[in-house]
């Protein structure tokens, strides 16, 4: 507790020395609690509020050291204030509300990006520090605010009904939390020597270990998309698992250059960064030839993959560590994703639509200019959707049946039948993983089809009789534990089933004999 209370004291004398305007804007942002429910802020919206202040006051830390911070910061909160009007005036028009909303965010997006960029030399040395410096805010946070519920309850039992305890005490605790958490994060300053060198374990851990298990993975991920592209397996799963592996493998990167300024590991790892985003837009631009309607959608990652392809091949040529341009490159990035009207997030509210009860309406109306009857399209689109499952719960259901006569006749009774055929075969196998089939035989005066996906066999005799028998649903019927053929009776012909085997991966094959007129 002592630790925390000098950070605390350290932090704000450093703040009022170096910012009062930070200061006071954090004080008034703190304060954020007590007038909240007042008649002058209903007026305000409080997502707007909180985000317009926290870019505010990170505006005004990044710029405590310039010139004109100051004039920044008041051009900021004019700023802020136009587009809160103009969301508020224009609020029902779709496209001006897309379009503030998306400006803020990229507004907010920077200033955090901003905030953890250092333009010295110590670029991931200084993002692991700050990010210390949050996690010692939070247990900080965390201690005072034991501290405080303890005083106030006990202050509560002492005063009885007097103290307001369940109003007052969570004004005070917020307010007090947001006043630690913002003082602690905005009085971060840099040392002149850097941040100290990393410890042993994460030298070991995120120099050695992880990089060198991450050559590993990225042979894999670059093998998996190669299959991929070359139709050996299914994309289905393609967009799920590689922007997670990259962004999560990606840090990883980044951190190892805590440990060592540049290693033959890191540039490895950043040509493995280089092939599978040249793979990934390979398969982006597979999928929209084979589907055209993504097109548009194709742009907005195509761009996105461009701009982290670009960067690793400028990196990797230069032989560049992480710096300032690591920042461009996500600022670039998060523009793509936010940029109002013309980003991927206002692509997305442009082509959603909405049920309002009776019908589907796009979120802007333009849209019609592409979709004009949505409704019938959406009706369309659930009944092939509806369809498609019900043909997988009916692959689903398909029951693996592999049924063998041990007691086969040795000698069958000709009687009244004229023709006899011993062990006929007929096999079925799934064209994408085998490609032999003989599911057709001919004996000139007979002839035998296995159809129906395998479940049915079709019989054709030369007087022009063809009989269909349902073997799969025949053979359901059957005690598993039968070792006796399956005599099936036709027009002019019997059958002996002697083996029926039949599994959901498409593998099918039957063996029989038969006497015929």
């Amino acid at each position: 507790m002592k630790f925390a209370l000098t950070h605390l004291w350290s932090s704000l004398k450093n703040l009022a020395k170096d910012s009062p305007l930070l200061l006071i804007l954090i004080i008034l942002f703190s304060c954020t609690p007590f007038y909240i429910n007042t008649d002058w802020f209903a007026q305000i919206d409080t997502i707007f509020y909180v985000m317009y202040s926290v870019i505010i006051i990170l505006q005004s830390y990044i710029t405590r050291e310039r010139r004109y911070s100051l004039l920044f910061t008041i051009v900021s909160i004019i700023i802020a204030a136009g587009l809160h009007t103009i969301y508020k005036t224009y609020q029902d028009i779709p496209g001006i509300k897309m379009a503030i909303e998306n400006m803020t965010a990229l507004w907010l997006y920077s200033m955090i990006t901003l905030y953890f960029t250092s333009a010295d030399g110590h670029y991931i040395g200084e993002i692991i520090n700050r990010l210390k410096r949050i996690g010692i805010t939070i247990v900080s946070s965390l201690l005072y605010n034991i501290i405080i519920a303890m005083s106030l309850w006990f202050l509560y039992i002492i005063l009885g009904d007097v103290f307001p305890f369940k109003e007052a005490t969570f004004k005070v605790l917020v307010s007090i939390n947001l006043f630690i958490c913002t003082t602690m994060i905005c009085s971060y300053r840099e040392s002149p020597e850097g941040p100290p060198e990393p410890g042993s374990f994460f030298t070991v851990v995120f120099g050695v270990i992880i990089p060198k298990a991450s050559i590993i993975t990225g042979i894999l991920a670059n093998i998996y998309l190669v299959l991929i592209l070359l139709g050996l397996r299914d994309d289905t799963r393609f967009l799920y698992t590689y922007y997670p592996y990259v962004s999560l493998f990606y840090l990883f990167y980044l951190a190892s250059f805590r440990s060592t300024e540049r290693s033959k590991t890191q540039q490895l790892l950043c040509f493995f960064f280089i092939t599978l985003t040249l793979l990934c837009l390979c398969l982006i631009g597979k999928r929209v030839i084979n589907e055209p309607v993504l097109w548009l959608n194709t742009i907005y990652v195509a761009a996105f993959n461009l701009i982290f392809l670009a960067y690793n091949l400028y990196s990797l040529v230069k032989r560049l560590t992480p710096s300032v341009h690591t920042s461009i490159m996500a600022l670039a990035l998060g523009a793509v994703l936010l940029m109002p009207v013309i980003g991927y997030t206002s692509y997305m509210k442009f082509t959603t639509y909405d049920y309002d009860g009776e019908s589907w309406q796009p979120h802007l109306d333009i849209a019609r200019t592409f979709s004009p009857d949505y409704s019938a399209y959406k009706v369309q689109k659930d009944d092939e959707m509806k369809a498609k499952q019900e043909e997988s719960e009916n692959t689903i259901k398909l029951q693996t049946i592999n049924f063998k006569a041990i007691e086969q006749p040795e000698i069958v009774s000709i009687g009244d039948y004229n023709n006899f055929i011993s062990h006929i075969e007929l096999k079925l196998y799934e064209p994408t993983t085998r490609t032999a089939e003989t599911a057709t035989v001919d004996f000139s005066t007979i002839k035998f089809n296995l159809v129906n996906d395998g479940k049915d066999l079709e019989v054709f005799l030369p007087n022009g009789i063809m009989e269909t028998h349902h073997i799969y649903d025949t053979l359901l019927t059957i005690d598993k534990n039968s070792t006796k053929p399956v005599v099936i009776e036709g027009t002019d012909y019997r059958l002996y089933i002697y083996s029926y085997f039949f599994n959901e991966y498409g593998t099918r094959s039957i063996t029989f004999s038969v006497l015929y007129k």
